[in-house]
C-alpha cells in the first residue's frame, strides 16, 4: 500500500467519522470511534464490492479540497436549514422545478454536486442528464436557469471545479 493511498484512505475515514458525529449531534470519543469504524467498513466494502478498485485510483480528489468542501457543505446545511424553517413558518413556500447547468465534466464531481444540493434543506436533485440537473426547489425564486443555478449551486460548484482541475 503506497503512502498516497494510506493518506487518502485515512482522510476519508476521518471525514466519515466527523460526518457521523455531526449527523448524530453527539460529540464523544465513543461516537468518534464508531465513526472511524463505520468509515473504515464503508471504504472496505465499497472498494471490494462496488468499485472493485481502490477509491484513490478512480475518484481522485485533493484531500485539502475534500476537507474544505466537507466543512462548507456542513455550513451550508445549517444555513439552509434555518432559511428553510423561516420559509415554511412564514408560509412563503413556492415549490418549483428548475433546470440548472453545471460546468463540471467529471461524473463523480457532478454526483457530489447533486448530492450536496439534495443534502441542503429546501432542494432535491431529481435528475442528472449530462451537464444538466433537474432540481425541486421549495422556495423557487426564479425559473431562469442561470440565476437559479447561481442561487442553488452557490459555491459548491466553484470548490468542485478546483477538484476537477487538480485531478
Amino acid at each position: 500500500m503506497n503512502k498516497h493511498r494510506i493518506i487518502y484512505n485515512g482522510v476519508f475515514i476521518l471525514i466519515s467519522s466527523l460526518l457521523w458525529i455531526v449527523l448524530n449531534e453527539k460529540v464523544s470519543w465513543m461516537h468518534f470511534g464508531i465513526g472511524l469504524f463505520l468509515g473504515y467498513i464503508a471504504l472496505l466494502l465499497s472498494e471490494k464490492y462496488l468499485t472493485l478498485v481502490n477509491y484513490n485510483e478512480v475518484y481522485r480528489i485533493n484531500v485539502n479540497i475534500l476537507f474544505k468542501y466537507t466543512l462548507f457543505l456542513v455550513y451550508q446545511i445549517f444555513c439552509s436549514g434555518f432559511s428553510t424553517i423561516k420559509t415554511i413558518l412564514t408560509g412563503q413556500v413556492q415549490p418549483g422545478i428548475v433546470l440548472i447547468h453545471t460546468e463540471l465534466n467529471n461524473d463523480f464531481l457532478r454526483v457530489m454536486l447533486a448530492n450536496s444540493i439534495t443534502l441542503t434543506p429546501g432542494t432535491v436533485t431529481l435528475d442528472i442528464t449530462d451537464n444538466q440537473l433537474t432540481v425541486l426547489w421549495i422556495n423557487c425564486q426564479t425559473n431562469d436557469s442561470l440565476l437559479a443555478g447561481e442561487i442553488i449551486k452557490g459555491s459548491f460548484e466553484k470548490i468542485l471545479m478546483e477538484a476537477e482541475i487538480c485531478s
